[in-house]
């Protein structure tokens, strides 16, 4: 069944029952209707709405599976189970295996300035271990107050969300690939609550916070959301990472009786265990046995598909796609360990000195382990019962949050992009649940030790039962309250969290001046310095080599624009690259060339067929000076097989300008055509000097082509679109490293010709490519057209595989219609198949297709491509022509040579372009969110190198059929061997000036238009149809 997304807000206001409905691509929804607490506030929940499959059964240990939908109405009024757990307090097994929920809360006001709401989705913590989301303990009133839609979702816990057995069936950090999921459905379908997908913030505290760590730096999840809060916990935590996953699998299977060291025996023997049984089982005794036996995130292997962590984090840090962020501690977050029982454990000298070498076994030798007890137990202090539990806090504090939230703040800090706000939250009232908690039983100690508790901040945005207390109107607690919730929703909403009605000023501090938030109610200040600054000068002279180095030397600049030589290094996650100095042909600008940049592993003996994998890097210095091989291909001009299947690079161009305002540049991504069977990126056929002289970034891929590229067989090893994958990992590498070639990761066009136009058309209806980037221009192709989809990819693959051979031994020339037979282009992937890129017809996904700003044309002759001689002779006379044919030359001058070969080309060009183009350019058109600019291209100049090559031994026509052929405005944006080097002032000249310009103008900022340009281009709506005709001195809007 198809659900067509519905981007306004379903919501009738005046419904009495206070129940509401909304329409998303899963189905309708039915919320219901509430007030906020203290401002009686309306607001709609939504809650228990499925975002993935119930994870059992086969999927038990599995990365989720989108949820497919329901019909009818789902009434969406009451919470599900949590994900199954450990429950401390009660000793007893909670929660479902069936637990992938989600809850949308939503006010009922006016939306901002733009029509939307920012949105804000939480993540709970819990150790990993247990946790869930819950009206009673996370309603979000205080937040809603302030008109933000706040979702929440349960992921799953323990080894169900993290057993990690090094393959596909189970990679680890299915918890985490469950956040990233659920923060998918709501980029995909927020905007049907009235929210803005495009402004979406996620936050979390504790393993939540560590969570939204893992989150900012995964390459599965950029593009996703725009902010991030994170509240005491990072992924750099000793709680936060198993650094010997295998370690805790096989001690879990013997423990269970499985003494098989085959990771498939395992997880076959696990998915027969209760789950109760798996639960208990993973129960700890304390945090030293927690450490050896934990199920959290944990790196995963190379073999693993699509892996969340690829990479240890204090790597994947280094290549972060800056966002703004707010991160921050409480001052006494080690308060967490002050229960009773915990106290004997530091009853004396030899206690203290044991509980020490327990803490920090394996990390320090025994001289360290000394420093580190003469610096928090002095002898003179211990005898105190106050100075003894704030001792304990400050080693507890320092040893699980802090000393690793110092090295995650430098690095956010030393990427030197977007702002950081760092605070202390130290507020210490009535609502400071989880420090009530511990001192329950001992509320002289609970007076006596000063501060706030870990976590102890959420109860200030979120109103809880486990507070006990609801805050009294105009109190202090209702104050931080009030205060809490404004400076996390103006960020939300702003990037700032600063507005007119706080009475401070919350400054973002910076490698150079370290001042921080003080959070105290009344008392709330900057200051100056780290937090803690005596603690953590103790540490950082005790633990040099643990800091996160690899930060340090990213942060360094590489980008040396005065080197004599022209040479340029550039460090990223894989390595160091040194590129190339070059200018521009006609300009004479400079720029940076990095040629034959690794993407993604050769594609060859086990790989070939499979979807790619990322490329793991280089040790030394890597050349980047020179392109590499195009991919396997038949040459049709040459009649000869050139290329290899070690083809997966691409080419980043810098310009060494003056960048835009921002300090970045805009990214302009290319995907060249050639009927997904042939061609590949050359700097001798695609230089983009023009592009270049406009300030911007052009990076261009090659990915594989015909069946190394498009065969598909139903089956993960050989999936189909292998080809559209390959282009999808390089959009992603770009959007991972682009930053520290000076480009703007949140501001990348994607842009094709042909089968690269219908590629960038696929990647905007592709679930897999949400995010990634912002813009798109399609030039005279599309994934409507009949060429650019096989409707039966299993004849294809069978034929193939009847005439083993033809590919590399049989290269003969394929016409149209024996390409339509026998093609290997886009087709839609099987259900069985992990993470399609085409899970549906395109039409169907074209429906759910997330808004960004397009521009789309054609030509005005496309069919020129099919006036070469030896296929005019097709039709030679009125018997070759068919009846259905013979309509379009009705009543025409056949026995004319021009008006016969403009007939053919009109057929030509409506059959395999125009026709699905309509169609295609009528979706974006429906949307009705963003602008989409319409072209049709006709300037006919020397330039147009597709019609010369056409007419090469036929100048007379060259002449006599007027207009552009298929492709010919590609040679107006790049600088090419085929139709040479355009003369100063020439038509041609000016033509590429106007096209590199509209063109670097939309990459920029979405708006194709400038000042320079004499004619301004306004974008098509349903009711306008008009579009721009670009004809040089002549280019006009036309109204149709």
């Amino acid at each position: 069944m198809i659900f067509k997304k519905i981007f306004l807000q379903t919501i009738d206001h005046n419904n009495s029952a206070g129940k509401m409905e909304v329409v998303i691509e899963q189905g309708v929804l039915k919320g219901f209707q509430n007030k906020t607490l203290l401002s009686n506030k309306p607001y709609i929940s939504f809650l228990g709405i499925p975002y993935a499959k119930a994870p059992v059964n086969d999927l038990r240990f599995k990365a989720p599976v989108k949820h497919p939908g329901w019909s009818g109405v789902l009434n969406a009024i009451s919470e599900r189970d949590k994900c199954m757990q450990y429950a401390f307090r009660t000793n007893h097994i909670i929660g479902s295996e069936d637990c992938l929920y989600l809850n949308v809360l939503v006010p009922q006001v006016q939306n901002e300035s733009n029509g939307k709401l920012a949105v804000m989705i939480f993540i709970h913590g819990g150790g990993f271990n247990h946790g869930g989301w819950s009206a009673d303990k996370y309603s979000p009133d205080y937040l809603l107050d302030e008109n933000v839609i706040v979702v929440a979702m349960n992921y799953r816990l323990n080894v169900l969300g993290f057993l990690n057995l090094d393959i596909d069936e189970c990679p680890g950090n299915m918890g985490l690939k469950d956040q990233l999921l659920a923060i998918k459905w709501v980029k995909s379908n927020i905007a049907a609550f009235g929210g803005d997908a495009n402004n979406i913030t996620i936050f979390g505290v504790s393993s939540g916070s560590a969570t939204v760590h893992y989150q900012t730096m995964s390459p599965q999840s950029t593009g996703f959301f725009q902010k991030a809060i994170m509240q005491s916990g990072c992924a750099f935590n000793p709680r936060s990472f198993n650094e010997d996953h295998r370690a805790s699998a096989y001690k879990l299977a013997n423990n269970l009786g499985c003494l098989s060291s085959d990771p498939k025996e395992i997880l076959k023997y696990l998915k027969n265990v209760s789950v109760i049984d798996l639960v208990k089982e993973t129960k700890f005794r304390d945090e030293t046995d927690y450490l050896e036996y934990k199920f959290v995130p944990s790196l995963e292997s190379d073999v693993v598909s699509n892996p969340f962590l690829p990479a240890h984090p204090k790597t994947l840090a280094i290549s972060t796609i800056p966002i703004p962020v707010i991160i921050g501690l409480t001052d006494m977050e080690g308060i967490i360990a002050l229960l009773e029982d915990r106290l004997n454990e530091f009853s004396d000298d030899d206690h203290i000195t044991h509980e020490i070498s327990k803490l920090f076994k394996n990390r320090y030798n025994t001289e360290a382990l000394s420093k580190i007890k003469d610096f928090y137990f002095k002898k003179s202090n211990i005898g105190s019962e106050t100075i003894k539990l704030e001792s304990i806090c400050h080693l507890h504090s320092d040893f699980l949050f802090c000393n690793d939230f110092y090295d995650a703040f430098d690095c956010f800090l030393k990427q030197n992009v977007t702002p950081v706000y760092k605070y202390e939250f130290k507020f210490d009232g009535e609502l400071n649940a989880a420090k009530n908690l511990v001192f329950a039983t001992r509320p002289v100690l609970r007076h006596a030790i000063k501060g706030a508790c870990h976590a102890d901040d959420m109860y200030y945005l979120f109103r809880s039962e486990v507070s006990g207390v609801v805050p009294k109107p105009n109190s202090p607690e209702h104050e931080m309250c009030k205060m809490m919730s404004k400076m996390w929703t103006n960020f939300a909403k702003t990037g700032d969290p600063n507005s007119p009605d706080l009475s401070f000023k919350w400054i973002n501090a910076s490698s150079s001046d370290l001042k921080y938030l003080s959070i105290d109610g009344d008392r709330t200040r900057m200051i100056q310095g780290m937090i803690n600054n005596n603690r953590f000068r103790f540490w950082k002279e005790l633990s040099e080599s643990n800091k996160c180095c690899i930060c340090s030397v990213v942060g360094r600049n590489h980008n040396n624009l005065n080197n004599s030589v022209g040479k340029m290094e550039v460090v990223i996650k894989q390595g160091v690259l040194k590129g190339l100095r070059n200018k521009t042909l006609l300009s004479n600008k400079p720029y940076v060339s990095f040629l034959g940049i690794p993407y993604a592993k050769a594609p060859v003996n086990d790989l070939r067929f499979k979807a790619p994998v990322k490329h793991p890097g280089w040790s030394g210095v890597l050349n980047a000076i020179s392109e590499r091989d195009k991919c396997m291909q038949y040459a049709f001009m040459t009649n000869q097989i050139i290329g290899s299947e070690d083809c997966l690079y691409l080419n980043v161009l810098v310009p060494q300008v003056q960048k835009e305002s921002n300090g970045k540049f805009a990214v302009m991504i290319f995907i060249h055509g050639g009927a997904f069977n042939y061609n590949g990126w050359s700097i001798n056929r695609y230089s983009p000097d023009y592009l270049l002289d406009e300030n911007v970034i052009v990076v261009a891929m090659n990915y594989r082509l015909n069946a190394l590229g498009f065969l598909n067989l139903d089956i993960d090893e050989c999936p189909g679109n292998m080809g559209l994958k390959d282009q999808l990992l390089a959009i992603k590498w770009v959007k991972s490293n682009i930053a520290a070639f000076g480009g703007d990761a949140n501001n990348i066009t994607i842009f094709g010709v042909s089968s690269g136009s219908a590629s960038v058309h696929y990647h905007t209806i592709s679930p897999q490519s949400t995010g990634l980037f912002q813009k798109a221009i399609m030039q005279s192709g599309c994934a409507f057209n009949q060429w650019a989809l096989n409707k039966n990819h299993r004849a294809s693959a069978l034929k193939l595989a009847n005439n083993l051979g033809c590919l590399s031994s049989d290269p003969k020339k394929i016409d149209e219609t024996d390409f339509l037979d026998y093609k290997f282009v886009p087709s839609i992937e099987s259900d069985v198949v992990s993470n399609p890129f085409l899970p549906a017809h395109p039409k169907t996904l074209a429906i759910s297709t997330i808004p960004i700003p397009v521009i789309i044309g054609l030509t005005d002759m496309e069919g020129i491509v099919a006036l070469s001689e030896d296929k005019v002779s097709q039709f030679s006379d009125d018997d070759h022509i068919t009846d259905e044919i013979s309509k379009l030359f009705k009543n025409r001058n056949i026995d004319s040579e021009t008006i016969k070969l403009e007939s053919i080309c009109h057929l030509h060009s409506d059959f395999f372009l125009c026709n699905d183009f309509y169609d295609a350019f009528h979706c974006f058109l429906k949307q009705n969110v963003t602008p989409v600019y319409k072209y049709e291209f006709k300037f006919d100049g020397e330039l147009n190198a597709a019609k010369n090559m056409i007419f090469a031994t036929r100048p007379v026509l060259r002449h006599a059929i007027k207009g552009a052929c298929h492709a010919d405005e590609m040679y107006y944006l790049f600088r090419g061997d085929l139709p040479g080097l355009p003369k100063p002032n020439t038509p041609e000249h000016k033509m590429c000036i106007m096209m590199s310009k509209m063109w670097t103008n939309f990459a920029k900022t979405g708006d194709p238009n400038s000042p320079d340009l004499s004619f301004k281009w306004i974008n098509a709506n349903s009711s306008d149809l008009k579009y721009l005709s670009i004809d040089g001195d002549r280019t006009l809007v036309v109204e149709i």
